[in-house]
C-alpha cells in the first residue's frame, strides 16, 4: 500500500516538472512572438501615416494606437445644376418646355 502511494507520488512529481518546463518554453516562444506582431503592427501603423494616404492613427495617453481615423479633404469648390424638363399642371396634363 505504501509503495503504492509512493509511485503515484513520484509519477505526479515528474508529471509537473515535465509540464512545467513544456509551459514555460511555450509561454516564452508566446511572448516573442508577440513581440514580434507588436513591432511589425508599429511599423505598418507608421507606413499608413505616411503623407498620402489620409490615413491618422489616434493614440492612447501611452502612445499605444487606439484607433485608426481617415482624414478626408474638402473639395475646393462644389458645384450644382438642375434643369427643369416639363411641368404638370393641377389638371394633371404634362407641359413640355424644352
Amino acid at each position: 500500500m505504501v509503495e503504492t502511494i509512493i509511485s503515484v507520488l513520484v509519477g505526479a512529481a515528474i508529471t509537473w516538472l515535465v509540464s512545467k518546463h513544456y509551459y514555460k518554453r511555450a509561454g516564452n516562444e508566446l511572448k516573442t512572438e508577440t513581440e514580434k506582431l507588436k513591432n511589425l503592427t508599429e511599423m505598418i501603423l507608421r507606413w499608413l501615416e505616411v503623407d498620402g494616404n489620409n490615413i491618422k492613427v489616434i493614440r492612447d495617453s501611452s502612445g499605444k494606437p487606439a484607433n485608426l481615423a481617415r482624414i478626408v479633404e474638402p473639395a475646393e469648390s462644389v458645384g450644382v445644376s438642375a434643369c427643369i424638363t416639363s411641368f404638370v399642371h393641377k389638371s394633371g396634363e404634362e407641359d413640355s418646355r424644352t
